[in-house]
């Protein structure tokens, strides 16, 4: 059982006058449990809206309009009648399902993807340490009415489809060894993606898939089947998530293990913060801690150790914002209420699409300006560097970790955007603020960068790195957020691709064929991939180039592939981005 984390922490308000807490009548709660559901239709509406135009901004739309329903049912939790309250549980379930939807779509078209994902190469070479088995790859999953899944099929029907999977992959049962564990959970995973029209099959797929996964701590199918289960089901998929790497967690036995499940709880903690559940996050950053500690890697450790802090602080953030949501659940215009609100969202949270939308109708008249030049996306590159300099002053004022480290990124992550058109003594500025000296991960003379399995096909020559037969190049490690600068030349390739990858997730990727290659020859030439959290963006000699296919995950490896005569890669690097 976790341990709930204790940390003294200096709790700050946003203003020194707290908002006076209005007072709601019945009435007032019927109304705001009206509008709160209409918010959410329509959030739903503007979701499939956003899926079929492939718009960005209209994801963000849906998103502003699913966080005001969120708030109304927040409110409702609270001081609703226990018939309110539950209403208000239910919907919540729905409100977060629909949340990561509408993130994963904004991820998604942001990063400009391809129709069609990349083919793949005829023989990939599997992670060192990789189970032998090819993980499954999910199909696509057709639009489920998030406020209309499925109920979790009674006991008998789940009796009756445990009896036939237990008989139909009755030899993989028998096995036990880990490697055998992961396996198994793989086919289950993949039975249960060929099975969504019979619901307690697929029910018990799931999470007999779940079960396995965690006995061989396998985070990427334990995450899958959860995903699976949630798009079908009315289930609290985050809850699920804590529950299952908490117990995969008594399952890991070695650093890599522990490395592994630390990443993907650290993702959860964010998910969980999204989603208001401070609780629940604050309980899971002591699990992120210990198993950090045994993951045997001090950065490892720093960021967890930190993300406790900061969970910590935003806990107690959120406790003060009672009287400001019931302001905002009564009064949506209410100028304070607003100003508070979309304080939060940004600094605490990291919401600035959905903060931004609140602070513009806030009371602070600099703030609402700065928002306001946000929210018009200006293209002038002098613009948008000047808006990263107005986050970047008030970052330099603020004495929170949690809000300065907010403010921080944010500015960072404009002045990123910005990168790409600035030249000169603007570019200097920029890359002062952002960027970390470039560090070698290949460094000219070894293969040691490299998973042992892909070296057979490569080799040095003359300080380069040099395909000698079609195979993948796999960087051994795990790299977080930042940049990738890859120096290559190329002559007679057929196929080319550049990826970063994250083997739970699928892979960000840049495929370069025909017409394109024949254009590459005999030059070199600079691709830069930039990485921040789950958005990615993909650079070609300076210019943005579209990602052919998109995991919406956290990073890790690097990979090269190639089908051709000829490929150097001269350089690969990376760098933090501070």
């Amino acid at each position: 059982m976790m341990l709930l984390f204790v940390s003294t922490v200096l709790l700050l308000t946003f203003q020194e006058n707290l908002l006076p807490s209005q007072q709601i009548t019945g009435q007032d709660i019927d109304k705001i449990l009206e509008r709160a559901d209409a918010l959410l239709d329509e959030a739903k509406a503007a979701y499939e809206e956003a899926r079929s135009k492939s718009s960005a901004s209209a994801f963000v739309d849906a998103g502003f309009k699913l966080e005001e329903a969120r708030i109304k049912y927040i409110v409702l939790q609270e001081i609703g009648s226990p018939e309110k309250q539950k209403i208000a549980a239910d919907r919540l379930r729905a409100v977060n399902q629909l949340s990561k939807l509408i993130h994963d779509g904004k991820v998604a078209v942001s990063g400009k993807a391809a129709d069609s994902p990349s083919p793949k190469p005829d023989a990939p070479v599997p992670p060192e340490n990789a189970p032998a088995e090819k993980p499954p790859a999910l199909k696509e999953k057709p639009p489920v009415d998030v406020s209309k899944r499925a109920a979790i099929p009674d006991a008998t029907k789940q009796r009756e489809a445990e009896k036939l999977v237990k008989e139909l992959f009755k030899d993989q049962y028998a096995k036990k060894s880990p490697s055998d564990r992961q396996a198994l959970g793989q086919a289950l995973l993949r039975q249960a993606d060929q099975s969504a029209d019979d619901v307690a099959s697929l029910w018990v797929l799931c999470r007999e898939a779940q079960e396995v996964a965690i006995q061989a701590c396998d985070t990427r199918t334990i995450l899958l089947s959860i995903e699976l289960v949630a798009h079908r089901f009315d289930v609290d998929a985050l809850a699920m998530r804590a529950n299952a790497l908490q117990a995969a967690g008594k399952t890991a036995k070695n650093p890599a293990e522990f490395s592994a499940l630390t990443k993907v709880v650290l993702v959860l903690i964010d998910d969980l913060i999204a989603a208001d559940q401070y609780d629940a996050a604050d309980k899971v950053a002591t699990s992120a801690l210990q198993s950090s500690r045994k993951a045997n890697d001090a950065a490892l450790l720093g960021r967890a150790t930190t993300r406790g802090k900061e969970v910590a602080e935003a806990k107690g953030l959120y406790q003060s914002m009672k009287s400001v949501l019931e302001t905002i659940a009564k009064t949506p215009d209410d100028p304070g209420a607003n100003q508070e609100m979309g304080q939060f969202l940004c600094y605490v949270k990291g919401s600035w699409d959905l903060g931004i939308r609140f602070m513009v109708k806030g009371s602070d008249p600099a703030l609402k300006a700065l928002a306001e030049k946000e929210a018009s996306n200006p293209a002038d590159v002098a613009d948008r560097v000047a808006l990263a300099d107005g986050w970047w002053d008030l970052a330099e004022k603020e004495k929170s970790p949690l809000r300065k480290g907010q403010l921080l990124a944010h500015a960072k992550s404009l002045y990123v955007d910005a990168l790409a058109d600035a030249t000169g003594l603007l570019r200097a500025k920029i890359e002062k603020r952002v960027g970390e000296p470039w560090t070698a991960i290949f460094d000219k003379r070894s293969l040691d960068f490299m998973s042992p399995g892909c070296r057979p096909a490569w080799k040095v020559v003359d300080g380069a790195l040099t395909k000698i037969a079609d195979n993948t190049a796999q960087t051994r490690e795990d790299f977080d957020d930042g940049e990738f600068r890859i120096l290559f030349e190329q002559s007679g390739m057929t196929r080319l691709k550049f990826c970063v990858h994250q083997g739970a997730q699928g892979e960000d990727a840049v495929l370069f064929e025909g017409a394109q290659l024949q254009a590459l020859q005999g030059k070199t030439h600079e691709i830069v991939f930039q990485c921040r959290g789950k958005e990615v963006k993909a650079f070609l000699d300076g210019q943005p180039v579209q990602l052919t296919s998109r995991s919406a995950a956290q990073k890790g490896r690097v990979h090269i592939w190639g089908e051709g005569p000829t490929l150097r890669i001269l350089s690969l690097e990376h760098r933090v981005l501070r």
